[in-house]
């Protein structure tokens, strides 16, 4: 899971050119309606008075329309959830993560950068709300290649990114994790130590407890 390896700034500086070449490397959408992406999650459960556990790892399913127009549909093995359809994209918000909307997105590192803070909302700081962002455009969605590589050197550039060398998804798979710490929360976005494909990511106490979540995702979403 990362233990024992003490996060490095001057790793994560060795890391970016690596991440945006592999973001060139991912497959674009062409003519297709929907986008599937599988994933393996685990979230972690607390009680009063007990510590958090982390719940079993389970399968989830998404199927998303690649302009936003349609349906999508979500099957997770979790409480019962079975079959669950997605509304479409809400039109004119930013930062929708269906295909032909992360097509407009700037290509220019720092231009990304200016977008990801224009863009990011939350209750944590501007940085976490933007390092917050870059995880949920990769987590369930296909990006165009050249929008990766901007999106990747712009996530190297948010202040209080390091790398962990040695890190863990829900699948069992080591890699190394981008990084950042806020509030006492730490989110790793975990990449192929060869590759630096996305693996997935992984969210949990700065320092002690079992994660608060992790997600894996096969590196190679395929449209259907």
């Amino acid at each position: 899971m990362g233990h024992g390896n003490r996060p490095s700034s001057y790793g994560a500086t060795r890391l970016r050119p690596a991440i945006a070449v592999a973001a060139v490397a991912a497959v674009a959408a062409t003519v297709v309606q929907f986008v599937y992406i599988e994933s393996k999650v685990g979230y972690s459960t607390q009680e009063e008075g007990k510590p958090a556990r982390l719940d079993p790892i389970h399968q989830r399913e998404i199927w998303l329309s690649v302009d936003g127009t349609r349906w999508g549909l979500l099957e997770e093995d979790r409480d019962r959830l079975g079959h669950v359809k997605l509304e479409p994209s809400t039109p004119g918000v930013p930062s929708n993560t269906d295909y032909r909307n992360l097509q407009t997105l700037p290509t220019d590192p720092d231009r990304m950068l200016e977008w990801l803070h224009k863009n990011s909302h939350g209750g944590k700081s501007e940085d976490q709300n933007t390092f917050v962002l870059v995880g949920d455009l990769v987590g369930e969605s296909l990006l165009p290649p050249d929008v990766a590589a901007a999106l990747f050197r712009a996530a190297a550039k948010i202040p209080g990114v390091v790398v962990v060398p040695d890190s863990v998804d829900a699948a069992g798979r080591h890699g190394v994790a981008v990084a950042r710490v806020d509030s006492g929360e730490r989110e790793e976005l975990i990449f192929d130590k060869k590759t630096k494909e996305y693996l997935g990511e992984r969210m949990s106490p700065s320092r002690t407890g079992p994660p608060a979540s992790r997600r894996d995702r096969p590196p190679d979403p395929a449209p259907s």
